[in-house]
Order: structure tokens, then C-alpha cells, then sequence
């Protein structure tokens, strides 16, 4: 059960949506239908601990702090992209105001040309060491990102596949539930075992 388990686990956790690719998809660069920029520089007086919720370029999807000092604010069609530290992480807060640390960059859709949802997923399939610059802090530039070129299907395809990605993390998370409920399963038993042996 436990290597069934660990399988199970590893590939819940290496987990990454895969686009569908046709021939027949134009490929566009990221500029021509996106809007790119580097986030806000803040300081610790700006993290008020209400407000605006700030992203910055961490593993969590959950913001990193709060503010009601902020020169900038994203909606929901804006994808943030981790540019420095965690590089290439990439969050879509789907909220209306937002802000994003220095360390990030707002990637903020044309909704008539590209959906939010569907930029999402294209940039986590994206491997972004391809764009990565600099030997002593690695980074990701607004001008690299801007590059990018991703199969663009038309409106109607890409809501069909948003769909269907989310119908597979659906069952993604429906599984991440079932592992967790096993290893406590797993633990019990295990404690049972030892308690016997007192």
C-alpha cells in the first residue's frame, strides 16, 4: 500500500497541465497579446497587514503580505510570474485588485485575444529556465517574457480547454485527498501496532 501511495503522491505533486498541440495553431509572442511589467517595489512600513493583497515570487498561491500603500493594482486578468527567487513560479490570483513585489512580473491578458485562464496555463506548461538571465542572481526580464511564443487556438478552443484541465485537477485534487486520508489510515495502524507492543 505505502509504494502504491508514494507513486500515487509523486505524481499528484508533479503535477503540470499539458496543452493540447496542433499544427494548425498559430504561434504568437506573449507581447503581442499580453501586457508585461515588473512589480511595485515595497518596504516593510507598506505591509500595513489589510488592504491590497500583494503576491510575491514564493511556492504559495496564498498573497505574502497585505497593503493599503501601493502605486500599482492588478485584476483579474492578470498572471504573476515569478522573475527573481522562486523564478518561474507562476500564481492567477483571480481577484479583483491585487499588487506584486519587485521580484515578480504582471502578466496581464487582452482578454479578446488570449484568456486569462488559458495564459495560465500556458505559462505553468512553460519552461522558464530557457529564458532564465544572469550567473550570480538568475532572473526573468519583462523583454524575455514579452518573447515567449505560445500556440494561440481561437476563443472557443481555448474555453474548451481550460475546461478540460480543470476537470483533471478536479480529479488531481479529489486523489491528493483520497492519499492524505490513507497515510493517516497508514499512521493509525502504525500506532496501533506499537501501543499493542507496550
Amino acid at each position: 500500500h505505502q509504494r502504491l501511495l508514494d507513486a500515487a503522491q509523486t505524481i499528484i505533486q508533479n503535477y503540470h497541465p499539458t496543452l493540447p498541440l496542433n499544427p494548425n495553431w498559430p504561434l504568437i509572442r506573449l507581447g503581442e497579446i499580453t501586457s508585461a511589467r515588473m512589480g511595485e517595489t515595497l518596504i516593510k512600513k507598506d505591509m500595513t497587514g489589510f488592504g491590497k493583497p500583494i503576491f510575491s515570487a514564493d511556492s504559495s498561491n496564498k498573497p505574502w503580505s497585505y497593503t493599503e500603500s501601493t502605486r500599482l493594482s492588478f485584476g483579474k486578468d492578470t498572471i504573476v510570474v515569478g522573475a527573481r527567487g522562486t523564478i518561474g513560479s507562476v500564481k492567477f490570483p483571480n481577484i479583483d485588485k491585487f499588487t506584486c513585489t519587485q521580484t515578480t512580473i504582471a502578466v496581464t491578458a487582452n482578454s479578446e485575444k488570449i484568456i486569462p485562464a488559458f495564459l495560465y496555463c500556458s505559462l505553468l506548461a512553460f519552461d522558464f529556465r530557457s529564458i532564465t538571465e544572469g550567473v550570480g542572481i538568475p532572473m526573468i526580464t519583462v523583454a524575455n517574457i514579452n518573447k515567449i511564443n505560445i500556440p494561440l487556438p481561437p476563443l472557443k478552443e481555448q474555453k474548451a480547454i481550460v475546461a478540460e484541465i480543470k476537470a483533471e485537477q478536479s480529479l488531481v485534487n479529489a486523489n491528493r485527498e483520497l492519499i492524505e486520508r490513507f497515510e493517516k489510515k497508514i499512521q493509525s495502524a502504525i500506532a496501533r501496532i506499537w501501543n499493542d507492543k507496550k
